[in-house]
């Protein structure tokens, strides 16, 4: 996908989607997650999007602000979207700019 980050998607026939990142969340690669979060939401419309940002290396407030609006665009769908696991650094992000209700099972 884009140097810095990868990102594979998988989906089941329970209307989950779970979305896997390494790498650096930050202006260099936030366009090509974007892209690839609407991709999801626009062909499938899962019930459930929940992302592992376990392998994230770095996240910067373009990301948490992505994060945020993907949250808020499935709940406006009826759907639920968390983030499990993170990363003790995407953590640490998501805990300072007071977003922690991202995280965690849903």
């Amino acid at each position: 996908m884009t140097p810095g980050m990868h990102v594979d998607v998988a989906t089941s026939d329970t209307a989950e989607c779970r979305v896997r990142i390494v790498g650096e969340i930050d202006m260099a690669t936030i366009g090509a997650l974007r892209a690839a979060f609407s991709e999801i939401i626009d062909s499938s419309t899962p019930q459930r999007l929940v992302v592992d940002a376990a392998g994230v290396t770095f996240l910067s407030a373009a990301g948490v602000r992505l994060f945020l609006q993907l949250g808020s665009r499935m709940r406006a769908n009826g759907s639920v979207f968390a983030i499990d696991p993170v990363s003790p650094v995407a953590d640490r992000v998501i805990q300072a700019c007071g977003c922690s209700d991202l995280v965690g099972a849903c």
